[in-house]
């Protein structure tokens, strides 16, 4: 799942995410949103622009890194 996550968010351009956000029901229902966000901010990561990933959600620098490990440690897995 991971992977495909990362794999989206590197695929489509930030621009695409920008003009149309994933909808939140946290914020539907009036809550904070701690992911909010997210997918357009690894977007923007991964093409290169940290700056305005971290306007989009900081949380994106906790949760790259952890993403990225799921993917090695999925495949070390399946390599074994």
């Amino acid at each position: 799942m991971a992977i495909g996550f990362l794999s989206i968010a590197a695929l489509v351009s930030p621009t695409i995410l920008e003009a149309n956000p994933l909808p939140c029901l946290f914020r539907r229902f009036g809550h904070p949103c701690p992911g909010c966000g997210m997918a357009r901010a690894l977007s923007w990561l991964l093409h290169g622009h940290p700056r305005r990933a971290w306007e989009r959600n900081p949380r994106v620098f906790l949760v790259a890194p952890l993403l990225a490990w799921l993917v090695i440690d999925g495949g070390a897995v399946r390599w074994r």
